[in-house]
């Protein structure tokens, strides 16, 4: 995927973003969901398999990323042409290479990102009628993040909250509706970027930070939800 995506982005670099192309074919791949719920399980004092998970998911994303600068390590030497030589200088600084040139405009997005949460909901195999309501939390997430411009803490809260609110009165499981939320932050994706950042001087840091910051939100908002904290179902309908 390295290899492919720097082809492109050498030779036609007006019209393809190298990082545009390999972390969306890699978004997949990335052990963002690990980390998080490494942090969920070590807030849970599941510190032993936390701790574990928390490693292996930094250890495989760093692995991801670091195999998608040598693919395009090989592609600036594979097509070595005198031509070439500005880009291949320029992929020095990696933090560049994953700005888009020409970016879809925003104004599109309200139409692509009902489309793009159903697809990526349909990734985790639920049943047909568990679709609509995941859809809706992948656009929860999405829009408080890009649009309202919420921290990644208030966007994960937000989202097993109203996961758990709407597992209690239909009685489906949160899981499905959490990870459909969790996918639009891609956290996965945010540890590729401080991956192939220039500095490496608090590269650990903002690993965890982000981490961190997506895990504790969705450990907060299924807190919150809980029956220690807002009652029996019931109560709320008049029934007790």
């Amino acid at each position: 995927m390295g290899l492919l995506a720097g082809t492109l982005a050498l030779h036609w670099p007006g019209r393809f973003s190298f990082g545009a192309i390999a972390i969306s074919a890699a978004m997949d791949l990335m052990q963002g969901f690990k980390v998080v719920y490494a942090t969920i399980e070590v807030m849970s004092n599941n510190i032993v398999a936390g701790a574990g998970r928390l490693l292996a998911g930094i250890m495989f994303t760093g692995l991801s990323s670091y195999s998608l600068k040598f693919g395009l390590n090989i592609a600036c030497l594979t097509f070595s042409r005198s031509s070439l030589q500005p880009l291949q200088s320029a992929t020095k600084d990696y933090s560049k290479m994953l700005l888009a040139t020409h970016g879809i405009r925003e104004a599109w997005f309200p139409f692509l990102l009902p489309v793009s949460a159903i697809a990526w909901s349909g990734l985790f195999r639920p049943s047909y009628q568990n679709l609509p309501q995941m859809t809706w939390h992948g656009v929860l997430a999405f829009a408080l993040t890009k649009w309202v411009g919420a921290p990644l803490f208030v966007a994960a809260m937000c989202v097993t909250f109203s996961a758990g609110i709407f597992s209690r009165f239909t009685g489906r499981e949160a899981l499905g509706n959490t990870l459909a939320g969790l996918y639009a932050l891609v956290p996965g994706t945010y540890m590729v970027q401080s991956l192939f950042s220039s500095s490496r001087t608090n590269l650990l840091e903002s690993v965890l930070e982000t981490a961190a910051a997506i895990g504790l939100g969705a450990w907060t908002g299924t807190i919150l939800c809980s029956p220690t904290i807002l009652g029996k179902s019931s109560g709320w309908v008049g029934l007790d």
